[in-house]
């Protein structure tokens, strides 16, 4: 096996890592634009990857990758697989105090909307106690006279 960089999506990765943990071979497809300069991740490919790759390469086309359960273990024990797995973990653990903070702030942004209409609420009813002048309640008597009779 040949050691080659290639670059690859987030969404590869996650396929990577997900063919790895169900124990199955994967396909990805590398465009031209990830395949003609060094990549960021480490691939070990067999000869015939290789040649095609290189073969693709120089063509100017992109190509589809099949990688074995076998390859991946091997990737896995050697390769970069450890470190993108560490990368994934991390990348999610950002994620999740991204949307932590996003949320706080949508809240915040909420509650002091709910305040304002609070406040220009009981200002409004305030303004219409001043204009009114009330007796306030009265209790209607019976007449007793009237049922007396």
């Amino acid at each position: 096996m040949i050691n080659t960089l290639v670059t690859l999506s987030e969404g590869q990765i996650k396929k990577i890592k997900t063919a790895y943990e169900n124990k199955r071979s994967v396909k990805i497809f590398l465009s031209y634009k990830k395949i003609e300069k060094s990549g960021n991740f480490e691939l070990l490919l067999t000869e015939s990857q290789k040649e095609s790759f290189n073969k693709n390469r120089a063509l100017g086309k992109g190509l589809i990758l099949e990688l074995s359960y076998e390859q991946l273990k091997r990737n896995h024990s050697g390769g970069f697989l450890p470190l993108l797995f560490a990368g994934l973990a991390a990348l999610g653990a950002l994620a999740g105090g991204s949307a932590a903070i996003a949320n706080a702030v949508k809240t915040s942004q909420h509650q002091s909307a709910e305040e304002e209409e609070t406040k220009r609420h009981n200002l409004e009813m305030e303004k219409l106690a001043k204009n009114k002048s009330g007796s306030g309640l009265k209790k209607k008597r019976p007449n007793l006279t009237a049922n007396q009779s």
